[in-house]
């Protein structure tokens, strides 16, 4: 069966391997399930897990026959159970969760609701029961769920820190980007004031969303009277693009005493050669240009520290209620495209990598020869 290897090196050499390269034994583990992963997004999410792999260890997840050289994707999306050897999981049952880009892949059951040591990452549920889950939302789950995770944590965050002492507005790169308009949702709906940084091409789509008090082209960053008018009060710096020379023209715009605080988070611009050069796990990043540290939000750790302090069913709940204000608007900012073998997984892959996907489009993809569940049990008959 199918999978993505890609070069952890130069992520843009990617082939279309198959499963007999790992051996898998048709006698599965004990207290573990095989899944058919019937529909997985591919987001700007997708392509941070991939430069990022060897520093936060997103390449370690699943296997392939050359660990040491490539990894497989890591997609969120939507499985079934095909065979299993856990009683408390039968053939049939429909998990939500953390896969690779495959058409099928193998799961060790660690506790009920198959939780395992990342939290955040491996985690599963059955979609029956889950109070996330809704059958005719399965595509907007598989596109927002994880990023729309992210967007929650980073809210949570910077509110929890009481905008570590801005007023201004909290500022946002690469602000077409799932993440980033969730994110200035959250803020908007919260009084905060939430301004977005695009480029021309998705201005006009960007203000239509009406989260952004602002919407700033990257080339008017120096001459912005909004941002002017917030630094005095200070910001907080949010960098989905992953893109150091704008991180410094913010500051250098608004002066770097004004920013309170700086927050990376992704790279939804990838530059060839990137994953490369990042420097192995660190806290925070120096910026030698501005002496402004830009510390690296890990949405697992956040995560952790709050479920901690507020207890699982208060940390639950809290999502569930901003997550129910999202599904209500997600249809009229993005359409859904499906697209179906591992030819049309790679190309979609491909066009992340290189900038070029749509923002008004969530994608959704499958290795397998068709993305319903019912029509994969009838195409066996």
């Amino acid at each position: 069966m199918p999978f993505l290897d890609i070069s952890k090196n130069n992520p843009e050499h990617v082939r279309i391997a198959n499963d007999s390269e790992l051996r898998v034994s048709d006698v599965m583990a004990p207290n573990s399930i095989r899944v058919r992963i019937d529909r997985f997004a591919v987001t700007a999410n997708n392509i941070t897990y991939v430069a990022m792999a060897q520093s936060f260890g997103y390449d370690k997840f699943f296997a392939t026959a050359t660990p040491k050289e490539s990894m497989q994707m890591p997609v969120w999306g939507f499985a079934t159970v095909v065979g299993t050897t856990a009683k408390s999981v039968p053939v049939s049952t429909r998990i939500y969760g953390y896969f690779p880009a495959a058409s099928t892949c193998d799961l060790k059951i660690h506790s009920v609701d198959l939780s395992a040591e990342y939290g955040v990452y491996n985690r599963y549920s059955f979609t029956e029961g889950d109070p996330f889950y809704s059958a005719d939302k399965e595509n907007a789950i598989a596109v927002f769920r994880p990023l729309w995770a992210t967007s929650f944590l980073l809210f949570d965050c910077i509110q929890t820190n009481a905008l570590f002492g801005a007023s201004g507005a909290v500022v946002i790169s690469s602000a077409s980007s799932k993440t980033s308009f969730c994110l200035a949702q959250l803020l908007t709906a919260a009084g905060i004031k939430a301004i977005g940084l695009t480029s021309p091409n998705n201005r006009k789509w960007v203000e239509s969303l009406g989260v952004y008090s602002h919407v700033v082209l990257y080339d008017d960053v120096e001459a912005s009277v909004s941002l002017k008018q917030a630094a005095p009060r200070g910001i907080v710096y949010v960098d989905i693009a992953g893109n150091v020379q704008l991180r410094r023209r913010v500051f250098a715009a608004v002066g770097p005493a004004h920013v309170k605080k700086s927050l990376g988070v992704g790279m939804s611009h990838f530059n060839p050669g990137q994953s490369a050069k990042l420097e192995p796990k660190v806290a925070q990043v120096a910026d030698p240009a501005d002496r402004v540290e830009t510390e690296v939000f890990f949405a697992p750790s956040w995560s952790k520290k709050r479920v901690a302090e507020l207890g699982p069913v208060e940390s639950v709940r809290r999502m569930l209620v901003a997550w129910k204000a999202l599904m209500e608007r997600v249809d009229d900012w993005v359409s859904f495209k499906e697209f179906v073998g591992p030819v049309e997984a790679k190309r979609v892959y491909l066009e992340f990598l290189a900038g070029r996907s749509d923002p008004t489009v969530g994608y959704m993809v499958t290795l397998n020869g068709c993305m319903s569940p019912e029509k994969a049990a009838l195409s066996k008959l």
